[in-house]
């Protein structure tokens, strides 16, 4: 489903949906600043959002998952 919004718009309703479907601890960083074309080394990330034109949501699970192969 394409966003036309800014992230920050919808930011709520992310975190709301890890929380319901058993995720915390959610971080946001942010990279990618300025014209791709003028970008020459890697850049570090940045907490939060609004600066950078990437955005990663990070969240731990807080169910514990079973990796069973016994048949």
């Amino acid at each position: 489903m394409p966003r036309t919004q800014p992230f920050d718009e919808y930011l709520d309703e992310y975190e709301e949906w890890f929380q319901q479907n058993g995720f915390g601890e959610i971080e946001v960083v942010q990279t990618v600043f300025g014209d791709l074309r003028s970008i020459r080394q890697i850049q570090l990330f940045k907490e939060g959002y609004g600066d950078g034109g990437f955005v990663v949501i990070k969240a731990k699970s807080e169910v514990a998952f079973c990796n069973n192969t016994d048949s």
